[in-house]
């Protein structure tokens, strides 16, 4: 009897656009990603877990974010993309 391997499944992410963070980052006054990171009352090695990919922003981040870089979109700092398991990050 033969088996197969089912291929891995795929699903949509959130991952932040870090081009366009740093752009916004340094717009709104700050030069460090620590900076930011105290205003948004997250850990530093948060931010850099989301902008390597490590780890998905979640939606308080997402939230933190967008309330505090005020003009900021959604659309501007985050693009969604499939991913597939072998390659998705931790939560």
């Amino acid at each position: 009897m033969r088996t197969t391997t089912a291929p891995p499944a795929r699903r949509p992410m959130v991952r932040l656009r870090t081009s366009q963070w740093d752009r916004i980052k340094r717009a709104h006054g700050y030069t460090t990603d620590e900076a930011c990171a105290q205003k948004l009352q997250v850990a530093r090695t948060t931010i850099t877990r989301i902008k390597s990919g490590d780890v998905e922003p979640s939606q308080k981040f997402i939230a933190a974010l967008l309330w505090h870089f005020q003009g900021a979109r959604f659309e501007d700092l985050f693009e969604v993309v499939v991913s597939s398991n072998a390659a998705e990050p931790t939560r």
